[in-house]
């Protein structure tokens, strides 16, 4: 692997970081609708070190050459983070100030051997906000109770929504544990058969020269006794 910090593009939105690299994720920004929503989940069995950095707006060149360092805001991703948030993931609510078209990267480059297992969600609004938008109670001041009503079904489609990713997100630990057990039950397989086999070998070299030892002591013994008058 190159000793130089390198970008790549990722469409898998749950995938593997490897070290001194950065994988960004691409958004067309409009004005009408300019907040995003980043939610992000780090699992690492080391020091996470991983930063959420968003560039913008890009220009034509700077998407091409991938070679834009000057971020708009970053955030250090760390477990803390992770817990404060209802779905257990690190999650950043990002208003653009222009349109155009924003970078957001998962930065790695400042670990030097231990890769990460990441995951990012980014989305426009949560259904909250688009309920909201297209049935305004503030634009419908005689009918009180469809805007109380509306709040009511933006709160319970909030709550499916944390409810489904969490399971997502559950499903994904589950994963990744039952990888990190199987991994290390057939590292200690192997390791016990390649010791047991190093163990017969040495028994058997211990034998062989045992055996060796007093086949000669026989010998000379025998020899001994037919010298003697």
């Amino acid at each position: 692997m190159s000793n130089s910090p390198s970008t790549f593009t990722k469409e898998n939105l749950n995938f593997q970081l490897p070290a001194q690299q950065r994988a960004c994720f691409y958004e067309d920004i409009d004005l009408k609708l300019p907040t995003r929503t980043v939610e992000v989940f780090v699992h690492s069995i080391s020091d996470m070190q991983v930063q959420l950095a968003i560039y913008g707006p890009l220009e034509y060149k700077k998407l091409i050459d991938e070679k834009f360092e000057d971020p708009i805001k970053t955030e250090t991703i760390t477990e803390a983070k992770e817990k404060e948030s209802e779905t257990q993931t690190f999650t950043l609510e990002f208003q653009a100030q222009d349109a155009g078209t924003y970078a957001f990267c998962l930065d790695n480059r400042a670990a030097h051997f231990f890769p990460k297992q990441v995951e990012i969600s980014i989305s426009s609004a949560t259904p909250k906000r688009i309920l909201e938008s297209a049935f305004d109670p503030a634009k419908q001041p005689d009918d009180k109770e469809l805007g109380d009503a509306m709040k009511l079904l933006g709160r319970i489609h909030k709550g499916i929504y944390h409810l489904q990713v969490q399971q997502q997100r559950d499903r994904h630990r589950l994963a990744l544990h039952s990888a990190m057990n199987e991994k290390n039950y057939n590292n200690a397989f192997y390791g016990s058969v390649i010791e047991t086999a190093i163990f017969v070998l040495v028994m058997m070299i211990q034998v062989y020269f045992i055996r060796r030892w007093f086949v000669s002591k026989t010998s000379s013994g025998s020899a001994a006794k037919k010298r003697a008058p």
